[in-house]
């Protein structure tokens, strides 16, 4: 099934990243606020935590898109990317420490990006890779254009 010349796989994608992006930008903008006021965390650990999340996130997106090179497989990553974040969202609301927010956060940050951009790309030919681009890039940039309407 195709809509407008986007390969059903690449519309599904697109929107699993969308519903997951959001979802992942709603906890993170409260996290903090918690983070302080709910477990009493100091201002310099919840600092640390944001950053070393970061962190750990470009390395994974770097050894992640050699390792899907390199075997030519990216639909596993993607989905014990996306899998394991969906994991995490339930920890966020139930966790009674710092460590298990931490644990949380740092699980959430998976393998996904970068391979989901070449999973758009290996699903479409090259009549349709112009309108795959712009689907892709109008998803990417709906995540950021949604955040101030739900913080």
């Amino acid at each position: 099934m195709m809509w407008r010349g986007v390969p059903r796989g690449v519309v599904v994608l697109g929107l699993v990243s969308l519903c997951m992006d959001v979802s992942s930008e709603s906890i993170h903008a409260l996290l903090p606020l918690y983070l302080a006021t709910g477990l009493g965390v100091s201002m310099f650990a919840i600092g640390m935590l944001e950053g070393a999340a970061e962190a750990l996130a470009l390395i994974v997106k770097v050894f992640s898109g050699a390792w899907s090179d390199a075997v030519r497989k990216r639909k596993p990553l993607v989905l014990a990317g996306y899998g394991l974040a969906a994991l995490t969202k339930p920890i966020f609301a139930l966790a009674p420490s710092f460590a298990w927010i931490a644990g949380a956060r740092f699980a959430d940050r998976g393998p996904n990006s970068r391979n989901d951009n070449s999973i758009f790309h290996n699903n479409t030919t090259d009549a349709f890779s112009d309108v795959v681009s712009g689907f892709s890039r109008t998803n990417l940039q709906a995540d950021p254009r949604s955040r101030p309407r739900l913080r």
